[in-house]
């Protein structure tokens, strides 16, 4: 009688590797903010933060989920950052 073995196989949808990673100083130059109103826009006591991982200490963020926010706030200079990163 052959043994019967049970596997635990887990199945992980595919991971997505964002496009660019930019740090807060990437994205001050970016949206030509300083850089503690980068830190600012970006903490979770805010109504619409700027979206950012973290890791630790450190935030990272994603160029295109920059973009989207600042084209969420309706900025007409947003919406020219956007056509020049395209």
């Amino acid at each position: 009688m052959p043994n019967k073995v049970q596997k635990n196989v887990q199945v992980c949808a595919p991971v997505t590797i964002p496009n660019e990673i930019l740090t807060p100083k990437d994205v001050a130059e970016l949206l030509r903010t300083s850089l503690t109103w980068v830190y600012e826009k970006s903490r979770s006591r805010n109504r619409d933060p700027i979206p950012c991982y973290r890791i630790g200490r450190y935030c990272r963020y994603t160029k295109s989920a920059v973009i989207e926010w600042m084209l969420r706030h309706g900025n007409k200079a947003a919406r020219q950052l956007a056509k020049v990163a395209a």
